[in-house]
């Protein structure tokens, strides 16, 4: 029988998440401080609006724009029947464990640090999300709309 990790490769892989999880924790109560901090002019500036790649340290987490879908959908539902009731009720359970997210991406050395957080801001009248839904576009059949 094949091993999928042997115990060398295994070793490995628990330093290295032991080191992420020592640097994390270096930089996290820092970074929940400077995040609850700011004032929402400058919060949506830098993160709403900030971009990892551009050399900021904070980013929306893009998976955000399901979540508030998600939440908004929930909203939307208007409980008349049992089907929507099951249905609201199974959304209610799946958003309870997800979190609107903060991306966090700190240069350290050589390489870089990254984790995710709980936005502190996330659904309230500063959040640019928050009401976000994704829209079903209809296909269209471009020949039909110009008879070819």
């Amino acid at each position: 029988m094949k091993k999928i990790l042997d115990l060398d490769e295994l070793n490995k892989i628990k330093f290295f998440i032991e080191n992420q999880r020592k640097s994390i924790d270096k930089y996290l109560k820092d970074v929940k401080d400077d995040l609850s901090k700011m004032p929402d002019a400058q919060f949506v500036q830098s993160v709403c609006d900030g971009k990892i790649t551009e050399g900021s340290v904070y980013e929306c987490d893009f998976k955000n724009m399901n979540y508030f879908s998600e939440v908004n959908e929930g909203k939307d539902i208007t409980i008349s029947n049992y089907e929507d009731r099951c249905r609201k009720a199974t959304l209610k359970r799946l958003l309870k464990e997800k979190d609107a997210l903060v991306d966090v991406c700190i240069p350290e050395d050589s390489g870089w640090i990254k984790f995710a957080l709980p936005c502190p801001l996330a659904g309230t009248d500063t959040c640019k999300l928050k009401n976000f839904h994704w829209v079903k576009k209809e296909k269209k059949n471009w020949k039909e709309d110009y008879a070819l």
